[in-house]
């Protein structure tokens, strides 16, 4: 099952991807198992729907904080990373 998620055009690809793809290639670093592959503002996600789904959630963060005029560098991928997985880590450990 593949997911498509589409970046509003007014948002710079740049900085949600980063400089030479930076925050693109960290974030499939992370999720080795998922095929991601972007055209254009479109970004393909092809696996796991689990892992599709946190990929998911750390794209559309990382649009609001590019829509906030915010500067994404590798850091604040991590950060948000660190933050969706350790929320879904501790929703795991309460079920």
């Amino acid at each position: 099952m593949g997911i498509e998620k589409v970046i509003p055009s007014e948002l710079e690809l740049v900085n949600i991807f980063g400089v030479n793809d930076n925050n693109l290639k960290y974030i499939k670093s992370m999720f080795p198992l998922l095929k991601i592959n972007v055209r254009g503002n479109v970004i393909y996600i092809d696996g796991d729907k689990k892992e599709a789904s946190e990929v998911l959630r750390i794209l559309d963060e990382m649009v609001v904080m590019s829509a906030n005029k915010e500067v994404i560098d590798q850091a604040d991928v991590e950060s948000v990373s660190y933050t969706h997985l350790r929320a879904h880590e501790t929703k795991a450990n309460l079920v």
